[in-house]
């Protein structure tokens, strides 16, 4: 039923504003509940260092990361043969996937070791 004149098809209209949205938000809460309870890297000399370690699940990179950041991690992933590393475009920027993950601070590259109680690999494998 149609509140104060507007038709069922506005109604429609605006729940399918509301998913689009909605995705992008999901993406958020899954890696804040990532960063509290999961193991992660934040920092790009950090996540250089750990990448030959071969622990990483995803490296998440911003959409504003700079391009010679971005070239010099996917030389790296790819100079290792064997369990290629996914990489994940972040949808927004640096700033948004810091606070994303609770930190006062621009967050340009973000390697997660063990998501915790976050489903974000599935979400990610999904999207891809």
């Amino acid at each position: 039923m149609a509140k104060r004149g507007r038709t069922d098809a506005d109604m429609k209209m605006k729940r399918r504003k509301r998913t689009s949205r909605k995705k992008e938000a999901d993406i958020n809460k899954l890696i804040n509940v990532c960063v509290k309870t999961g193991k992660t890297v934040i920092g790009t000399q950090s996540v250089l260092n750990y990448i030959n370690t071969d622990s990483f699940r995803v490296i998440i990179l911003a959409q504003n990361c700079p391009a010679n950041i971005q070239s010099q991690i996917e030389a790296m992933i790819n100079a290792k043969h064997e369990n290629r590393i996914p990489v994940y475009e972040y949808p927004n920027s640096s700033w948004e996937l810091g606070t994303a993950a609770g930190k006062p601070h621009m967050i340009a590259v973000m390697g997660i070791i063990n998501p915790g109680d976050s489903s974000i690999l599935d979400v990610i494998s999904q999207q891809k």
